[in-house]
């Protein structure tokens, strides 16, 4: 049940964040870094994220997906039109999500962040950033969330 439950709390803790800024969700740019249910696969079956992604859709999101362990084939089986290129994916971001702990993720910078999406939330489901990368995150200028934190 509280699995299940994920996708509906994600989606309210980024839509708080996005009208704390004054941003409708119909305005704002939302981007999904994975899409597959298991890190570093591209599994998708049973993948939480599908639902958010019907959630953000239904708000009217901008969304960019971009997972490299997924196939295209995968993808529009989903319903997705994947970014290949997580810099383009993340570029003018209101709300960045990591929703699977891809090391291509993981290697992703504060700096990146900072350059490709100023003022961003950064929506840690997945990396599970250490206290002191966090740190870095926030003093770049991010707002950082992550799931249990």
């Amino acid at each position: 049940e509280v699995n299940d439950s994920m996708p509906h709390h994600v989606f309210a803790r980024v839509d708080g964040f996005l009208k704390g800024k004054g941003l409708a969700a119909q305005d704002a740019r939302v981007a999904l870094l994975g899409f597959a249910f298991k890190s570093n696969s591209g599994d998708c079956r049973f993948t939480p994220v599908a639902p958010l992604v019907a959630k953000l859709r239904a708000a009217g999101c901008d969304l960019s997906v971009c997972d490299p362990m997924v196939t295209a084939a995968e993808a529009e089986h989903h319903g997705i039109d994947l970014e290949p290129d997580w810099a383009r994916a993340i570029e003018g971001a209101d709300a960045v999500l990591i929703l699977a702990g891809h090391d291509a993720f993981g290697a992703i910078t504060p700096a990146d962040f900072a350059r490709l999406a100023p003022g961003a939330l950064i929506y840690d489901g997945r990396i599970y950033y250490p206290r002191a990368r966090i740190a870095e995150l926030e003093a770049a200028g991010l707002t950082y969330m992550g799931v249990g934190r």
